[in-house]
């Protein structure tokens, strides 16, 4: 199953992937960030299985950033994440590991955990204003800089940021 995972997620070109996504009702994702022509300045993980994923710990700090989904085709929106997070995690081999993710990791970690409590990012806006098209994000919201930071809609920018 985890190589059934991998196998899609790579052909999909993303960064993390759910077994309910692919209609296994399983607790089990896997996470494998790569730097792509658009997102240049991602942080690669190399591949990440978790097998029955538990967040035991979140900062209080969270980033507000920019998320799409296999499962919301064509779309994405602005969604708030804890910055770090600390989740317990079986390995393919048996193994139970603790493990901290922090920054656009920690997000894809947390994206793929609510997938398996049957949630999508849709559920964690707080606004659905920043909701648009995967066209309209690549026109007008590309990564602002190089610490591979997203321009928020204008609404929620602060004075003299992009």
């Amino acid at each position: 199953m985890l190589e059934t995972l991998v196998t899609r997620l790579r052909e999909l070109n993303g960064t993390g992937l759910a077994a309910p996504q692919i209609g296994v009702s399983v607790r089990a994702a896997i996470i494998e960030v790569r730097k792509t022509d658009v997102f240049p300045n991602r942080p690669e993980t190399g591949l990440i299985q978790l097998l029955n994923p538990v967040i035991v710990e979140c900062s209080d700090e969270t980033t507000l950033d920019w998320e799409g989904c296999f499962s919301v085709p064509g779309y994405l929106g602005v969604v708030p994440r804890a910055e770090r997070i600390t989740i317990r995690y079986t390995t393919e081999t048996g193994e139970t590991v603790t493990q901290e993710f922090e920054g656009y990791t920690a997000r894809v970690v947390q994206h793929e955990i609510d997938h398996l409590d049957g949630l999508v990012y849709l559920d964690r806006m707080p606004d659905m204003t920043s909701l648009t098209t995967a066209q309209n994000y690549l026109d007008h919201h590309r990564p602002a800089s190089a610490s591979g930071r997203y321009a928020l809609p204008a609404a929620e920018r602060q004075p003299g940021t992009s």
